[in-house]
């Protein structure tokens, strides 16, 4: 009895028919989702070198403003400009604002702030140490102007049957420090005035200064 059952593992041993069914099946999800995955991925880095790029122009183009007032109108604008340049991209924000050097209260100081799409403006608490280290040292009446963006990615395609996920829905955020070109500050009009030219000095009435702490224009500013 023994006999006829090793013959027939033997014979099943050396069989290979329907090895190339077998191998196909393992293997094509394997492919499948390496394809896909390259074409999710390109178009992820495409995505986020678009938004870079858009950001840095946006970012130029308010440095050249001269004696013109920014408006909300205008930051909207600049908003549809950044989407535009970012791949027609319809979930975006943009942030503008203006910062300076406060020699009295020796710390940076938010002149003025607006986010497009209902965002919230830049505040002091989101002058975290992470952000202050970002910021250069400003010498005295000059100030920058940071230039924050948002884009929602969502992949072409996030979920392969019987494969599943290749990639989440992503945030690609932009930080952007720069100083205007044609005068010292960004002016801004929200509708209730005109918002610039917000330089404390240690000459101020009533300022208190410290004269032997570091000056507005000394590296050590960063780390107090």
């Amino acid at each position: 009895m023994c006999t006829p059952v090793r013959t027939y593992l033997r014979r099943f041993q050396r069989d290979d028919a329907g090895t190339i069914t077998i191998e196909t099946i393992l293997i094509v999800p394997v492919v499948m989702w390496a394809f896909m995955a390259t074409f999710v991925f390109f178009d992820a880095f495409a995505s986020r070198t678009a938004s870079q790029r858009a950001a840095y122009t946006v970012s130029d183009a308010l440095g050249r403003q001269q004696l013109e007032v920014l408006t909300p109108e205008d930051i909207e604008g600049y908003n549809r400009v950044y989407s535009f340049l970012a791949g027609a991209q319809p979930r975006t924000n943009l942030r503008v604002s203006s910062v300076i050097w406060n020699p009295v209260e020796e710390q940076y100081e938010i002149v003025w702030s607006h986010a497009t799409n209902d965002g919230p403006p830049l505040q002091p608490h989101h002058l975290t140490p992470e952000v202050l280290a970002r910021l250069p040292v400003l010498p005295e009446r000059e100030s920058v102007y940071v230039v924050e963006t948002r884009l929602d990615y969502v992949p072409v395609i996030a979920h392969l049957p019987l494969i599943g996920r290749v990639l989440d829905r992503q945030v690609l955020r932009e930080f952007i420090v720069a100083r205007p070109r044609f005068a010292p500050q960004l002016q801004f009009d929200d509708g209730s005035g005109v918002v610039g030219n917000t330089f404390p000095t240690c000459d101020d009435p009533g300022a208190l200064c410290n004269p032997g702490g570091a000056g507005p224009g000394d590296p050590e500013d960063l780390n107090n």
